[in-house]
């Protein structure tokens, strides 16, 4: 069969389709995951959220320190950006009290995304453990050796004890202690490595109270009328996924 004949060009033609159809395909978008209703994520906030200079509508952005997982396997991996929205923020004006409201519509990760519709539940401290190298910025602990029996022996009958060994020369200046390291040596603060297991406590908010509300499904909000609600950057949040019916979902877009 001739290269320029008719039969020949329409093989040409539906085997560039093929391959425009395949491309297609192999570009678009993974459908986004959805989340069972209850799940909970661990976040870090990446940036601080003040009720007395946040608008509502304003992004707020997260990231994942745990990963979520389903059947043993990784759904939603650590480091996954999650993003949410200022819907409320007032700040303190008495008798009327600071209030801040975040809800997460987002988690986004190199592979895929996933819709969220979650709220702050928990608010978690990780615990940390010391490493060697932390420990070097301590103060340093002054020991002391006990005269063995046998030296208290002899000098009870005359003998002369050994000779002890000159002093040792004085330690090099320590280098300069971190200002990340607060009370370092007093505080169940430091290093991680890790391998270490990732392990958070629950203490309770000063002067704020986390709220629950009955409406919008799975909403909370955080309360004080003592001062403004502030959220400084770092700090870890549990949230909480609520699964949206058509029509609430649509209300919330």
């Amino acid at each position: 069969m001739a290269p320029g004949s008719r039969p020949g060009r329409v093989f040409a033609v539906w085997a560039l389709l093929f391959v425009v159809v395949i491309a297609a395909v192999a570009v678009s978008p993974q459908e986004a995951l959805k989340l069972p209703d209850g799940a909970t994520l661990v976040v870090q906030l990446q940036q601080s959220v003040r009720a007395d200079r946040a608008k509502p509508g304003e992004q707020v952005r997260a990231k994942l320190l745990a990963p979520m997982l389903e059947n043993g396997r990784i759904v939603l991996p650590t480091g996954a950006t999650v993003l949410g929205v200022v819907v409320e923020a007032e700040p303190l004006a008495l008798p009327k009290s600071s209030r801040l409201m975040i809800r997460f519509q987002q988690a986004r990760w190199k592979e895929g995304t996933a819709d969220l519709n979650a709220y702050m539940t928990k608010y978690l401290v990780m615990k940390q453990t010391y490493s060697y190298e932390s420990r070097e910025f301590c103060p340093p602990v002054q020991r002391f050796q006990l005269q063995s029996q046998f030296q208290q022996t002899s000098k009870q009958q005359g003998q002369k004890p050994p000779t002890q060994p000159p002093p040792p020369p004085p330690p090099a200046p320590r280098p300069p202690r971190p200002q990340t390291y607060d009370d370092l040596c007093h505080r169940p603060l430091g290093t991680r490595t890790e391998k270490e297991p990732l392990i958070f406590s629950s203490p309770i908010l000063r002067d704020i109270i986390l709220r629950k509300l009955d409406t919008p499904p799975g909403a909370t909000m955080l309360e004080s009328d003592k001062k403004h609600v502030s959220l400084p950057k770092g700090m870890i949040w549990e949230i909480r996924h609520a699964v949206l019916e058509a029509s609430a979902a649509d209300t919330l877009r």
